[in-house]
């Protein structure tokens, strides 16, 4: 399990999507939400993803953060 720390929202309530996506584009996990104003986490399980590098994409507020995961089982 992942939890992505750190993510600051100006605004009192944002609407969030996250993708998490392999090096192909191919998509493994999608989730959306509703952060609140100030500093928000989210705990995504990547017990069952394969080995491999992937792309964590988080878009809100007209922003997107992208990092790099390293899943090793």
């Amino acid at each position: 399990m992942i939890k992505l720390q750190s993510f600051t929202m100006i605004s009192n309530k944002s609407l969030y999507d996250l993708s998490i996506t392999d090096i192909n584009g191919r998509v493994f996990i999608e989730a959306s939400g509703t952060s609140t104003a100030g500093e928000n986490s989210v705990q995504i399980e990547t017990r069952f993803l394969p080995n491999g590098i992937y792309l964590v994409k988080l878009f809100s507020e007209g922003k997107q953060i992208i990092k790099k995961l390293i899943v090793m089982n």
